[in-house]
């Protein structure tokens, strides 16, 4: 082939590549639409399309959509007490399992209506930001089940709580017992 020839095939071929590469960065790309659909399904007043829309956003790991999964805290409020099977009880289930998907700080008044019905999730949740630590030590001095004790334990561990651990020495009594026993008998 002349070198003409394949002058004017290279010049073709970076056309080529300058029209996509051109055409592509006009198009969102993949996350930008998947963003933009959760935001759009959270914005639904249809209950199951928007519990869509707050799985994808707690799936996606985008910081852009947390400030609505914060503001869906508020709207569920509604549906603290929904029965289980049913779409307000699925919806609030999603919410928390997508807040803690995403390890967000929820503060402690959106968080409390839900304590009642979801205390498992509700109180991972409480147990991530230190501002919640005067609210952790009041429910471990509450607390009588052991389970839910020691995670609220768990929770002020892993904040370094200066306060649980004053607490937790305080409770800590030591006694000593001596058994002096003749074996030669």
């Amino acid at each position: 082939m002349p070198v003409r020839g394949v002058r004017i095939i290279n010049a073709l071929l970076g056309s080529v590549l300058i029209l996509i590469a051109a055409r592509s960065a006009e198009q969102p790309s993949i996350r930008e639409r998947e963003v933009a659909r959760a935001r759009e399904l959270m914005a639904s007043s249809v209950l199951t399309e928007r519990a869509w829309g707050v799985y994808f956003a707690g799936r996606l790991h985008s910081e852009e959509l947390n400030k609505l999964l914060i503001d869906d805290f508020r709207w569920a409020a509604d549906y603290r007490e929904a029965v289980l099977d049913s779409e307000g009880y699925a919806f609030v289930s999603v919410l928390l399992d997508s807040a803690i998907e995403q390890r967000l700080m929820v503060s402690s008044d959106l968080l409390l209506p839900f304590f009642a019905n979801w205390p498992a999730p509700s109180l991972m949740l409480l147990s991530w930001s230190d501002k919640n630590e005067d609210l952790l030590l009041s429910l471990r001095a509450q607390s009588t089940l052991d389970g839910f004790w020691l995670a609220v334990n768990n929770g002020l561990f892993q904040q370094k709580s200066p306060r649980w651990y004053t607490a937790t020495l305080n409770e800590i009594h030591l006694s000593h017992e001596i058994v002096v026993a003749d074996f030669d008998q």
